[in-house]
């Protein structure tokens, strides 16, 4: 199938960015020049050029033009899952509490509750060939008339238990990582002594409006955890047909 004539273009400017045929700072021929250039219409390359600095691949300086943008070296996209970042290993989680509480100061403050609102507290451990390999707390606040049902406590992730009544696609995620030590508690729900290194991940889930809507923690014995984390530049990009140069 041949591309649409922008998306040609798109292409054809973008591949000579990563041939260095383009390099950062180098500035692109005027609208007219690309137009003359390809015999293609002004209001054609200005849909290429849009897309180009939508990718992040271009960027315009009023009254002068479009330059390469110098390309993000320190971006990653992480992928994280809590039911299945064990180092490739299948685990099952065993549900410990689910309970209303009131909320004590430290949730309020990372959920934006006032004191009268009322939070779901979960509690489960996650298991790998029978070994305990982490500990998880969940709290949202609490909504009538949204029942949890064990079975799907059990197997589900963050956002799908905390987004039942809304769209996956309206929520936004943050995430902490950082490394701890166990005490107290946590040391004897994993079956470990105080101070065993432990990386501990926070998650805070926020609707588009930006009310917070769940805050997790999450303590994985370090040893069985594994993280990837992978970047490629204009990833998200047109990929379409080249046009012939």
């Amino acid at each position: 199938m041949i591309a649409p004539t922008h998306l040609q273009l798109f292409n054809n400017i973008k591949n000579k960015i990563y041939k260095g045929l383009l390099k950062p700072g180098d500035m692109l021929p005027s609208e007219n020049e690309l137009a003359e250039e390809y015999n293609i219409s002004r209001v054609t390359v200005r849909k290429s050029l849009s897309l180009l600095e939508q990718a992040g691949y271009i960027y315009s300086a009023p009254g002068k033009g479009y330059f390469i943008r110098e390309p993000v070296t320190n971006k990653y996209i992480l992928s994280f899952n809590e039911m299945n970042n064990t180092n490739g290993q299948s685990i099952f989680s065993k549900l410990l509490e689910v309970n209303v509480i009131p909320p004590d100061a430290d949730l309020m403050n990372e959920l934006k509750l006032p004191e009268e609102r009322y939070v779901i507290v979960i509690k489960r451990l996650f298991f790998s060939d029978n070994t305990v390999v982490a500990y998880d707390e969940k709290y949202m606040p609490y909504e009538k008339g949204l029942p949890l049902v064990e079975r799907e406590i059990k197997c589900a992730t963050f956002p799908e238990l905390a987004c039942k009544n809304k769209s996956l696609f309206s929520i936004k995620k943050s995430l902490k990582i950082r490394s701890t030590t166990s005490q107290g508690n946590i040391s004897k729900l994993l079956n470990i002594e105080d101070n065993h290194p432990l990386l501990e991940i926070e998650q805070k889930l926020y609707t588009a409006d930006n009310k917070v809507i769940g805050w997790s923690k999450t303590y994985y014995l370090s040893e069985f955890l594994e993280l990837n984390a992978y970047w490629s530049f204009g990833q998200n990009s047109y990929e379409m047909n080249d046009m012939s140069e």
